[in-house]
């Protein structure tokens, strides 16, 4: 290969690059500006498969869809989380309701997928400031326990309905909503009341990270992996190296999560061949 041919080369891989983050960034949009979302704050998810899939658009696949969502029990969110269905441009939409609905999700027929959900937005104490004032700031196990539910069934219908492989890239954003403060991030691992961590608030983060599609739809220590890095590139924003409660190498750090969420935690890596560290 000659160098003309080696920038050609290069060239044709950043449109392509370019084209994906596109996709992806359109789907994000469009599932996040749903109107029948719940007003507030809220988390969306959405994932873009680097080499497309497909699944038919058609009355059989959309009843298919339609009792699958419909019966599906989703990790810590549980049952009935969608039971309004309809069709969009290369797309099957789903909600919890025709309206004010805490989820919304977009499932398009290459594969690519967004997911909005109501945030998990709390009062808490700024350890520092020496007052008792609350302020409003994201619950940090909430957003991590959303984000590895959503991604989960975002990689998850990639490969199964539309059956695409490899590699996807993830995207993830936290909006406080609008005419709503700024929100930092805040835990209660270490106290019975909520604190806050991080060192700047933002009305929005967003975060991109690259997912191994087959080890996230499993949702075993893949699926943790890629919520970590995700959460990470998010979590920075708010001037926070990275979620606490998940390792980048796919494991679960139990004594950083709240107190009330670690059994369910704990069930649920147990059941998926999550490694446990620091169970004591």
């Amino acid at each position: 290969m000659n160098l003309s041919q080696v920038k050609r080369a290069i060239v044709s891989a950043q449109s392509l690059a370019a084209g994906r983050h596109n996709v992806l960034d359109a789907a994000h949009s469009d599932v996040a500006a749903d109107g029948r979302a719940v007003p507030g704050p809220r988390i969306t998810v959405t994932l873009k498969p680097d080499l497309p899939g497909a699944f038919p658009i058609d009355s059989a696949s959309f009843d298919a869809f339609r009792a699958e969502l419909a019966a599906k029990e989703v990790a810590f969110f549980g049952r009935n989380i969608f039971q309004s269905f309809g069709v969009g441009p290369r797309r099957f939409l789903a909600s919890q309701s025709e309206s004010r609905s805490r989820h919304v999700a977009h499932f398009h027929a290459d594969g690519t997928a967004g997911w909005a959900t109501e945030g998990p937005v709390r009062h808490a104490f700024i350890p520092s400031a020496g007052i008792a004032e609350p302020t409003e700031s994201w619950d940090s196990d909430g957003v991590v326990l959303r984000v590895l539910a959503v991604l989960q069934g975002l990689a998850e219908h990639a490969v199964s309905r539309a059956e695409a492989s490899g590699t996807a890239t993830a995207r993830l954003t936290l909006d406080a909503g609008p005419n709503q403060v700024a929100c930092g991030l805040a835990s209660n691992s270490t106290s019975s009341a909520h604190l806050v961590f991080s060192s700047t608030e933002r009305h929005t983060a967003t975060g991109k990270a690259g997912v191994l599609l087959d080890a996230a739809a499993e949702a075993g220590p893949g699926l943790v992996q890629a919520a970590a890095a995700l959460l990470a590139d998010c979590f920075q924003n708010f001037g926070v190296v990275e979620a606490e409660q998940l390792t980048l190498d796919g494991r679960i750090k139990l004594h950083s999560w709240g107190p009330r969420n670690r059994d369910q935690v704990s069930r649920w890596a147990q059941s998926r061949g999550v490694e446990i560290i620091d169970a004591s």
